[in-house]
């Protein structure tokens, strides 16, 4: 396959529909090794859909998908399932809106960490244990609180357990839903501030869906702009957001500043 090396994801003239609505119209993107792009709409414009398909989760109609994992690239149409489900616990993870409707409230906080280790074949009690404490102290969250149920944990530490359950196996790719959807401005900030050290620490590339063009701001290298299924405009960040050439873009930039 003759794709550039920079790059670790490729999405060619991909489509999604239900019924008659067309949910994703023909769209391309392309995200490169330790980038982040970032990917803005109103609710309804496809954004989440668009993300669903990047990442395995919803199939395509039509187009292209193509990903560069650790053996090379590989067309993610043709995976069979059990090699899709290999690559989502071994080089992605994916980061939803909410943190507590992934946690089990019969799992303990470490529990839920440790769960991709022991898939991954990790089986040693102690070593695993030190890992996720190591984790937990450096997402800010007390490691004598790793047996306590996650239901007893805030809005924002709850995102934070589930960040850190899906970056503990080294991943290459994060998939990421509004992520702080809920928290408030000093916890959003403060997880906004851990997701770009861990994505420099890391060497991570990263795709987000949102609403709110603050977030953007904060972590986006690339932005795009989705309305009604189709993507309306691309540009690095600071271009999009300070000088955005389509009348959308221009209504969402002026009423974040309002």
């Amino acid at each position: 396959m003759n794709v550039d090396p920079s790059l670790i994801l490729r999405a060619e003239g991909v489509c999604k529909s239900f019924g008659r609505l067309r949910a994703v119209d023909n769209l391309s993107l392309d995200l490169g090794v330790g980038e982040t792009l970032v990917i803005v709409g109103e609710s309804g414009s496809g954004k989440s859909t668009l993300l669903s398909m990047l990442a395995g989760r919803q199939s395509i109609d039509s187009g292209r998908l193509s990903y560069q994992s650790r053996q090379g690239w590989v067309n993610l149409q043709s995976l069979s399932e059990r090699d899709r489900r290999r690559l989502s616990r071994t080089e992605w993870g994916f980061l939803q809106q909410h943190g507590h409707e992934a946690l089990r409230p019969h799992v303990s906080a470490g529990g839920h960490v440790s769960e991709r280790l022991m898939v991954n074949g990790h089986r040693h009690y102690g070593k695993i244990r030190a890992e996720v404490a190591s984790w937990m102290q450096r997402v800010e969250l007390d490691p004598s609180r790793m047996d306590e149920s996650p239901r007893v944990f805030s809005g924002g530490m709850q995102q934070r357990l589930r960040l850190i359950a899906n970056l503990i196996s080294s991943p290459r790719l994060l998939f990421m839903d509004e992520p702080t959807t809920g928290l408030d401005v000093s916890v959003q900030a403060r997880l906004l501030d851990l997701l770009k050290t861990l994505r420099a620490q890391l060497g991570l590339s990263m795709i987000l869906v949102t609403h709110d063009l603050g977030v953007a701001r904060m972590l986006a290298d690339r932005i795009l702009v989705m309305l009604n299924g189709e993507l309306v405009e691309a540009g690095l960040a600071d271009q999009v957001l300070e000088d955005p050439q389509h009348a959308y873009t221009q209504q969402l930039v002026a009423s974040s500043l309002l």
